[in-house]
C-alpha cells in the first residue's frame, strides 16, 4: 500500500507509481483476495535513527491504523522495501472484504531523529463490487428510497408529509455517495457526503412545489 510526498519520502506500490496517483482519477490500485501481499517501499533522507511511522486508511469518517513501524536502526539505514500482507489489513478493518470496495483517501506519516515526511493518496481495491452483498444491498435500497421520495413529494401539499420526502432525500443522498465510493467514482468526503443530500433535498422540494 502506497503514498507519496513531493520531496522527502517514497512509499511505493507495486508497479509504476508517480504523482499522478495522488489523484481521484488515477488512484493505487491495491489486491483484495485472501493471501495476497501488496509492495512498500520507503526512503528517509537524513538522519534516520530513531525512527517511527504509521499507515492510514479512511473508511467512512475514521482513519484506520493499518501498518505502524519504529526501530533504533542504530546504523541508519536510509531506505526499506518489502511485502505489506494484505490480511493483516483486513484484521483491522471493521466488516473486511465485505465492506471495502471502490476508492479511499490514504495517509502516511515517519519521523527519524533529523528526517520526517508526510504523504497522502488515493488507493482503489481491486474487485468487483457487485459481488459485495453491501453493494446489493445500497442498490436495493436506493431504488427503494428514490421511489419513495419521488411518490411522496410529487403527491402531496402537507407540510408534514413534505418533511418525511426531505429525510428520505437525506438518506438517498448518503446512499449514492456510499456507492459512489464502492464503484471507484468518487470517495467519501465532506462533498459527497453532505452535497448529495443536500441536492436531494432541494430538487425534492421544487418537486412537491409544481
Amino acid at each position: 500500500m502506497a503514498v507519496r510526498a513531493p520531496s522527502t519520502c517514497l512509499m511505493d506500490s507495486a508497479g509504476s507509481y508517480g504523482p499522478s496517483n495522488d489523484t481521484r482519477s488515477n488512484p493505487i490500485v491495491v489486491p483484495k483476495a485472501d493471501g495476497e501481499t501488496a509492495k512498500r517501499k520507503g526512503a528517509s533522507p537524513g538522519d534516520n535513527r530513531n525512527n517511527s511511522g504509521k499507515a492510514q486508511v479512511k473508511i467512512g469518517p475514521a482513519w484506520i491504523n493499518v501498518a505502524e513501524w519504529g526501530h533504533p536502526n542504530e546504523a541508519n539505514v536510509e531506505a526499506n522495501s518489502g511485502d505489506y500482507a494484505m490480511d493483516d489489513f483486513w484484521a483491522v478493518v471493521p466488516g473486511g472484504q465485505d465492506v471495502v470496495n471502490g476508492i479511499y483517501q490514504a495517509r502516511a506519516d515517519h519521523a527519524g531523529d533529523g528526517a520526517s515526511c508526510a504523504a497522502t493518496a488515493f488507493i482503489r481495491f481491486d474487485g468487483d463490487p457487485l459481488s459485495s452483498p453491501i453493494v446489493l444491498g445500497l442498490i436495493a435500497v436506493a431504488v427503494v428510497l428514490a421511489g419513495l421520495v419521488l411518490m411522496i413529494a410529487r403527491r402531496t401539499r402537507n407540510s408534514g408529509l413534505l418533511g418525511v420526502a426531505m429525510f428520505l432525500a437525506i438518506l438517498l443522498g448518503l446512499v449514492l455517495a456510499g456507492l459512489l465510493q464502492q464503484f471507484s467514482i468518487w470517495p467519501l468526503d465532506n462533498l459527497s457526503v453532505f452535497g448529495f443530500p443536500a441536492i436531494l433535498v432541494l430538487l425534492t422540494f421544487f418537486l412537491r412545489s409544481k
